[in-house]
């Protein structure tokens, strides 16, 4: 797969997800809360990117309110994700390269 496209791909997993709890708790729906532990973990695996958004989280919110501070804060974890995901990728593909020359 091309690494354009893993990119994409959990970029967009990972921003789906993120949308659908955002809306869910903004229409008040109630969903157990055993839904959302992937959404901790997908926090996780965006470190170091979500500490940068973290960071900016009060100036967001002074500027665009809390609802624009949950935006920023889960695109700014679903690009981490992805990024991460990315060089996950193009280590593991570097490391099979060499594994696959050195037999």
């Amino acid at each position: 797969m091309k690494t354009r496209n893993v990119f994409q791909t959990a970029f967009l997993v990972s921003l789906m997800y993120h949308f659908f709890w955002l809306a869910a708790r903004h229409y008040g729906w109630v969903l157990s809360n055993n839904f959302n532990i992937p959404s901790f973990f997908l926090f996780v695996s965006a470190i170091p990117w979500t500490y940068i958004a973290m960071e900016a989280g009060e100036q967001v919110r002074d500027v665009f309110g809390v609802m624009g501070k949950s935006v920023v804060l889960i695109f700014l974890s679903s690009l981490g994700f992805a990024l991460n995901i990315v060089i996950i990728k193009i280590v593991v593909c570097f490391l099979f390269e060499k594994l696959r020359k050195s037999t």
